[in-house]
């Protein structure tokens, strides 16, 4: 915020960081069912999404073993824990392409996405367009 020049500029990042608590809160509700190790996990991955996320860290960070996360994620998420980080990883991307004027090799990167190609593969995988036209969408 000391870095931002107008008015406008300091309006969208407050809103950003509005949104940002009402989805903190919002996941932390959702979480309320799950085992102690897996909302670790969870808060773990939210926290480091821009990061790139092992099973090896989840293990340290929650005290279970690798085996016994990965199954644990399968019965309380129905999911893999490749795919849970891929799915908030897509959620994130949508957020950033909404609120942010990032380019999508900057949101690709950012979350890990091996190449822009394989972010807009994933990405159209998951909301049935590239991020190029949602963003396209998305513009008022």
């Amino acid at each position: 915020m000391d870095t931002m020049k107008n008015v406008y500029d300091i309006q969208m990042l407050s809103m950003r960081m509005l949104l940002d608590f009402t989805q903190k809160v919002a996941e932390a509700k959702k979480n309320v069912g799950y085992s102690r190790p897996i909302r670790r996990c969870i808060t773990y991955i939210h926290a480091h999404l821009h990061d790139p996320i092992t099973v090896q860290q989840l293990s340290a960070c929650c005290g279970l073993k690798d085996r016994a996360i990965s199954q644990r994620f399968r019965q309380e998420l129905e999911l893999s824990v490749p795919r849970y980080i891929q799915q908030e990883r897509m959620k994130e991307a949508k957020f950033l392409l909404e609120h942010t004027d990032s380019s999508i090799a900057e949101i690709g990167n950012l979350l890990q996405f091996c190449s822009q190609s394989y972010f807009t593969q994933i990405f159209r995988k998951t909301y049935g367009c590239t991020p190029q036209q949602f963003r396209e969408m998305k513009v008022y």
